[in-house]
């Protein structure tokens, strides 16, 4: 199922049989607007809505910036710096140990990510990037499990294992599995910020079963999580992200 069709059914199901219109764009667009019994309009666009604050969101777009905030939080970070152009790499990876992560300092869905094996690799891999960016990220790789937590108004909804490198593909489920102080950890971290919905990036540096939080390590924070691969996975992940939408449009229409 493409993105636009499944916002756009999962909003059909939750606003049937309420006084909640849903007005899709159209044109296998994943947006369009809810018109609620008081007259108001609440807009929308692949994973966006009027939900964050519009500075929040910003900083946490701005990946070098919201490790910064995490770090001065007391959050356990990814050690690395930011490059605004691919000359003097010693100069800016000389503390860094390899392997490394580079990425653009913007952006998500795991575009224009790569693994740094070698110093002699990170020129071509640098001059690639900034292709299409200004800014890079280049950050010590950590070793451990990938996995994805959604949150909205201090709930988490999902856990899942996701796949390095990737857009969000879904390895396995543990919505079901994790310690309520892991949980909590989660939740503070996008505290920080003010967001009320966000997904957290992290790695997680030990079993999961008797992971602490001083074992997961946050990479990022998305203000505009879309959850169609996660939802996709089985009927269980897509009424978790079901739910998770229709206490945001309740959020809304309060």
């Amino acid at each position: 199922m493409d993105s636009s069709s499944f916002i756009i059914s999962l909003l059909k199901e939750i606003v049937a049989g309420t006084n909640i219109q849903l007005v899709p764009a159209g044109d296998n667009i994943s947006g369009g607007y809810l018109l609620f019994s008081s007259g108001r309009k609440v807009y929308f666009l692949n994973s966006r809505w009027d939900i964050n604050l519009q500075g929040s969101a910003k900083v946490v777009n701005d990946k070098s910036l919201t490790i910064k905030y995490l770090t001065e939080a007391s959050f356990s970070t990814t050690k690395g710096v930011l490059v605004c152009s691919a000359d003097d790499i010693y100069a800016y990876t000389n503390n860094l140990e390899f392997p490394l992560v580079a990425k653009p300092n913007t952006g998500n869905q795991g575009k224009d990510v790569f693994l740094v094996e070698r110093f002699e690799d990170l020129d071509k891999i640098l001059k690639n990037i900034f292709i299409n960016t200004d800014k890079v990220r280049i950050e010590e790789k950590v070793i451990g499990k990938h996995f994805s937590f959604s949150v909205f108004n201090d709930e988490i909804y999902s856990v899942y294992e996701k796949k390095p490198f990737s857009s969000g593909e879904v390895l396995e489920d543990y919505t079901d599995h994790i310690d309520v102080k892991v949980r909590d950890y989660i939740i503070r971290s996008v505290q920080v910020f003010g967001l009320k919905l966000a997904s957290v990036d992290v790695v997680c540096k030990s079993e999961l079963d008797i992971a602490k939080p001083k074992d997961f390590v946050i990479i990022e924070i998305n203000s505009a999580p879309s959850f169609r691969l996660y939802g996709s996975y089985n009927s269980k992940a897509r009424n978790n992200i079901k739910k998770l939408y229709k206490n945001m449009i309740d959020y809304l229409n309060n």
